[in-house]
């Protein structure tokens, strides 16, 4: 097998384990470095109890060599304020930008753009500053452990017995809905009465004339209502029918013959 497909495979997971895990989010690293959202916090202490308990394991059963740094100090804590500065900026570290910029996010590629800088005057200076630096708080290639003059086994447990049982107890757990007052049954709606039936015009009785409002709080009071009395209407001339004007006409013809 090629020395390059292992590499490949384990890169592949970690990036496939990033995006899965949620650190692939910068609002996410945002969140937890303002101290609004753990759940980057306690991503990252699952990787390292794994992590520390794994790498025990595979060294006792002697299936891993480890390569220890040597334990500078100063250099150790510079760089960790520019990575701390970098994180909170983009919401990426170096793993996360990279995963990002693949996946095509253009603020992670920036990013990475920004990191291969950084990695450039890193090593434009290192001849002038990096091994004076490094000389100061140096303890050289040694392990916590041993600098405890403690066995590993009894460093690893009690931490990732402790630290697994923070991480259960302060698990998130899904809130219950509130209880809602069941609902009342829908109400029908009434239906249409039917209309009745509209008489002709010629059928309809006629209606009294309107009154003015003054008159008819007087009679609603019992008084006589104000103003000039109504007058009584003119009896109309009764027509005459042609035929009896005729006949009106031949009595007074007659009349004074009859008187001689």
């Amino acid at each position: 097998m090629p020395d390059y497909v292992l590499p490949l495979v384990v890169g592949g997971l970690f990036g496939l384990f990033l995006f899965l895990s949620g650190l692939a989010d910068p609002d996410k690293i945002v969140g937890a470095l303002r101290l609004k959202d753990a759940h980057a916090f306690r991503v990252i202490a699952v990787f390292l109890l794994v992590g520390m308990l794994g790498t025990w394991v595979l060294t006792l059963g002697g299936w891993a060599n480890l390569s220890i740094k040597p334990a500078t100090m100063l250099t150790v804590s510079i760089g960790g304020a520019l990575l701390g500065i970098g994180f909170g900026l983009t919401g990426y570290c170096p793993g996360t930008g990279l995963a990002c910029a693949a996946a095509g996010r253009i603020d992670a590629l920036v990013t990475v753009v920004g990191m291969l800088f950084g990695a450039l005057v890193f090593i434009l200076i290192h001849p002038l500053l990096v091994p004076h630096m490094e000389k100061v708080a140096s303890y050289g290639k040694v392990t916590l452990p041993e600098h405890l003059g403690l066995d590993p086994a009894i460093f690893v447990w009690p931490i990732v017995v402790i630290g697994g049982g923070l991480l259960w107890l302060t698990r998130p757990r899904k809130r219950k809905a509130p209880a809602t007052a069941p609902k009342a049954p829908a109400r029908e709606a009434p239906e249409p009465m039917a209309e009745a039936p509209v008489a002709p015009m010629a059928l309809r009785p006629a209606l009294p004339a309107s009154q003015p409002p003054e008159a008819k709080r007087s009679e609603e009071r019992g008084e006589a209502p104000a103003g000039p009395p109504p007058q009584a209407a003119k009896p109309e001339p009764e027509e005459e029918l042609p035929g009896k004007a005729n006949e009106n006409e031949e009595d007074k013809d007659a009349g004074p013959s009859g008187a001689f």
